[in-house]
């Protein structure tokens, strides 16, 4: 049986402006929208270090599967090339993101998206 597979989301560089959730790309390296160029991280290695990983102020673990049915078409010219699927930034999406984390984080996510108030959730 293959391991379960995560998409990590940053909380912390998710910003209001921003149309798409943010990701880590792989080994740790940076961020990425586009689900096929986000990194996909082995159940093991998020358990092993959840206060890194699903520590919920900076970032949080959620199954890709979870995320690959949020996902969406990416906007044509957008990114430099064409394709790939993107999960828009907004309450419902983070509200389905943050339910499904790999364990309940230490911190509560407070993600930033298009319509939240300042302050609120």
């Amino acid at each position: 049986m293959k391991e379960r597979e995560y998409f990590i989301l940053s909380v912390n560089h998710c910003a209001k402006h921003n149309k798409f959730i943010l990701m880590f790309r792989p080994n740790d390296s940076g961020y990425a929208n586009r689900l096929h160029v986000a990194g996909r991280y082995p159940e093991q290695r998020v358990k092993s270090s959840l206060g890194y990983y699903n520590s919920g102020c900076s970032a949080i673990a959620v199954p890709c599967d979870v995320m690959e049915s949020m996902a969406v078409p990416a906007p044509e010219g957008h990114f430099d090339t064409p394709g790939g699927v993107v999960v828009l930034n907004n309450a419902k999406n983070w509200r389905e993101a943050i339910a499904n984390a790999v364990e309940k984080p230490a911190f509560e996510p407070k993600p930033e998206y298009k319509g939240k108030r300042r302050g609120g959730y």
